[in-house]
């Protein structure tokens, strides 16, 4: 039996997954938002990004301008939309469901652009853009985290 239990009216979670609890309240929590570290990353991959494919092909580099700047559109949309939520309560479904068409229509119109138009923009450079935030930050966690880990294991 799984379900989460509010202990009191300060906003402290308990739950309850088979017989493990724990303290929502309790557990160390970073920012929810992506760091500044973490932008960062993203900035220098787009970068390192647009050298290369500048080198192979401007239509690469402009597929993939255009996808990573509708991640960060994507990014900021689903962020405000998220906080707003969580502050009010409970969003109605219209909203809700118009808030995902217009994100499927944004995560859409590179892809469509660049099938139409092949000329201009490159539809697989596209695809790797819209991904850009996600790679940045897997980048991060592996390359970053890990490499702050050691360094904080072997001072102690």
């Amino acid at each position: 039996m799984s379900g989460i239990q509010c202990l009191d009216g300060c906003g402290n979670i308990r739950i309850r997954t088979e017989e493990i609890f724990f303290n929502a309240s309790e557990m160390e929590c970073e920012d929810k938002n992506m760091t500044e570290q973490s932008w960062k990353v993203f900035k220098v991959i787009c970068l390192a990004g647009c050298i290369v494919t500048v080198l192979i092909d401007w239509r690469i580099t402009l597929g993939y301008l255009a996808g990573s700047l509708l991640a960060i559109l994507l990014y900021k949309r689903n962020e405000s939309y998220w906080t707003e939520i969580l502050e009010i309560g409970t969003p109605k479904g219209s909203r809700y469901g118009f808030h995902f068409a217009v994100n499927l229509a944004i995560m859409a119109a590179p892809m469509i652009a660049a099938a139409l138009f092949p000329q201009v923009m490159n539809i697989f450079a596209a695809a790797v853009g819209l991904m850009m935030i996600k790679i940045s930050v897997v980048a991060e966690t592996l390359f970053i985290h890990k490499k702050g880990e050691t360094e904080n294991e072997s001072t102690v």
